[in-house]
């Protein structure tokens, strides 16, 4: 099977393709998983972190805490290397680095800002020096991404597969993941640790 390209996808599906996908699943715990995502618009990812004690049964919605959101915490790592942090609306992009500044599109969910703060948060400590002009644009999103994956993975957030299509989209390579391990690795262990200390 192949992934599907990185850009986004505008795809709905009716009710008899719906049935149609679900008869095709074997497993039952993945079937309902699909059919809450179905069900709610949820992300799978959003949808592995429901618990009982998130459901409210007098709106019949599930509510989770502030303070169960990761994105304080990073938003204090951020902040302690001196990059300034807004959240708006981009209409476009979902975040930006700008040198000593990152821009978060506003109408992302925890899960999404967590990613995509942390991916351009990578661009700040990999890219935002010297070293800039020594790596191409596929390099510098390959490095990205694969940080926010690393630190997603390290706090339980499932990115693989828009983590994949995204360096597909950009046209990494495993050659260019090779020369790039030790930069990922170091910025991704500084922002763990970061946000380990923050707790």
């Amino acid at each position: 099977m192949r992934a599907p390209s990185g850009e986004k996808r505008e795809d709905f599906h009716t009710v008899e393709e719906f049935s149609e996908i679900l008869g095709a699943i074997k497993n039952d715990a993945f079937r309902d998983l699909v059919i809450v995502s179905w069900d709610t618009g949820c992300r799978p990812q959003e949808s592995l972190r429901v618990e009982a004690r998130h459901f409210n049964a007098e709106t019949r919605t599930w509510i989770f805490p502030k303070s169960e959101s990761k994105t304080k915490k990073q938003a204090r790592v951020v902040r302690s290397k001196g990059i300034e942090l807004t959240m708006e609306s981009l209409g476009g992009p979902e975040g930006v680095s700008k040198g000593g500044a990152i821009v978060i599109e506003q109408s992302l969910d925890a899960l999404n800002q967590f990613a995509v703060l942390t991916h351009e948060l990578a661009h700040e400590l990999l890219h935002r020096n010297d070293r800039r002009a020594s790596t191409s644009k596929t390099m510098r999103e390959t490095e990205a991404e694969s940080v926010a994956f690393v630190v997603c993975d390290a706090f339980g957030i499932q990115s693989e597969l828009h983590s994949k299509d995204y360096i597909q989209l950009y046209g990494g390579t495993p050659e260019i993941l090779s020369k790039s391990l030790e930069h990922i690795r170091r910025a991704a262990v500084e922002i763990i640790d970061g946000l380990k200390r923050s707790q």
